[in-house]
């Protein structure tokens, strides 16, 4: 489902889950993002150097980077942990960037673009 301007009313537990039986299945949603993630905003962590008020505003810091290697560590036990990561990671991009801005609109499309990847893996 496409977001919405109320995105800041999405609950993650609320979304329909998501599973995959192996392991492979949650890397290579992983690597399919890093692909689908064509600007690379999502590729690694921001840092204070990036946006100085970042960890002012955001408490739990997502990126790509740090799924694949989580992923790779085998921390991700169901592919919904994999999806939640990544949701977790569009909203933090949309709460912290103001709304429309350059980079909001590129998190707003990715998003859209994640949840039909992860709607194509099997339930």
């Amino acid at each position: 489902m496409p977001l919405s301007d109320s995105y800041l009313s999405l609950s993650l537990s609320s979304l329909t889950p998501v599973r995959a039986t192996s392991t492979s299945a949650r890397s290579a949603a992983v690597t399919a993002l890093f692909h689908l993630d064509k600007s690379g905003i999502f590729h690694f962590p921001i840092t204070t150097a990036i946006a100085s008020t970042y960890f002012d505003v955001i408490r739990s810091p997502m990126d790509l980077s740090t799924m694949r290697a989580k992923a790779g560590r085998g921390q991700y036990k169901a592919l919904q942990a994999t999806r939640d990561d990544f949701e977790l990671m569009c909203l933090n991009a949309l709460t912290f960037n103001k709304t429309e801005d350059e980079y909001w609109t590129l998190a707003r499309l990715f998003y859209n673009k994640g949840v039909a990847l992860f709607a194509g893996f099997k339930r």
